[in-house]
């Protein structure tokens, strides 16, 4: 269990919700910050994947991105 993320914005936005602002639609992903000595790489033919180690405090919301859809 843990919260998984990339450093990869595009690999990111394929995960995106759509939000609508104003009548007009958006690809939503979050930014985070996480502690590098509680995250590992997650071993998936994808890659370049990280997944906390479960408990909250390793990962911080800090920033919310917006794409027009």
């Amino acid at each position: 269990m843990g919260a998984y993320c990339t450093p990869k914005i595009k690999k990111a936005e394929v995960y995106a919700g759509i939000s609508e602002i104003h009548g007009a639609k958006y690809k939503t992903v979050l930014m985070v910050r996480v502690n590098p000595d509680k995250i590992r790489a997650c071993k998936c033919e994808e890659g370049d994947y990280w997944v906390t180690d479960g408990t909250i405090d390793q990962i911080r919301p800090y920033r919310i991105l917006y794409k027009k859809a």
